[in-house]
């Protein structure tokens, strides 16, 4: 993995902060501030994580919920690799927004990012060279890949609990 420059671990950092600033108080007291994740640990956490789920809207307006692939590229937008004829590329056209949720837990100690905004779909022939080269460096084969969704979040929380040093194990 190419480490990120430190332009874009500040602008992440902002986006965290900026989402932060936004939440609302059910969040932030399920959530408390001594749990957030700084974008340094935001990003070691992604990048030892390979799935997310992946929340669509469909014409029912219910949420399509599915685990997939996932790389965060700089300066803080998710890549998903997905399939021709999907059920979420044919959502995703009607309504481009998405919502991801990264999550481990074991016992008491649980991690978890939230990230939500537009999406854009790109084809695999266009693909910038370096989300390509990083992404399969991360995933794998991805020849299969023919679309792949792009989340640029408006916004990114992440959150830590149970970890050695943190106040409590869990926020509720």
């Amino acid at each position: 993995m190419v480490p990120w420059e430190k332009e874009d671990r500040a602008t992440l950092q902002d986006l965290i902060d900026r989402s932060w600033s936004r939440a609302g108080a059910p969040l932030r007291a399920a959530w408390p501030d001594e749990h957030r994740m700084a974008a340094a640990q935001l990003l070691s956490f992604c990048e030892g994580q390979r799935h997310c789920v992946l929340g669509v809207p469909v014409a029912s307006g219910s949420p399509l919920l599915i685990p997939v692939s996932f790389h965060l590229a700089p300066p803080g937008t998710i890549w998903l690799p997905t399939g021709p004829g999907s059920v979420r590329l044919e959502a995703l056209r009607k309504n481009p927004r998405a919502a991801v949720m990264i999550g481990q837990g074991v016992s008491d100690h649980h991690r978890a990012v939230l990230a939500s905004g537009p999406v854009e779909l790109v084809a695999s022939s266009v693909l910038p060279a370096r989300v390509a080269r990083e992404a399969g460096e991360k995933l794998g084969d991805l020849r299969w890949a023919e679309w792949w969704i792009r989340l640029m979040p408006n916004r990114l929380l992440g959150y830590e609990a149970g970890s050695e040093g943190s106040r409590s194990a869990s926020p509720g």
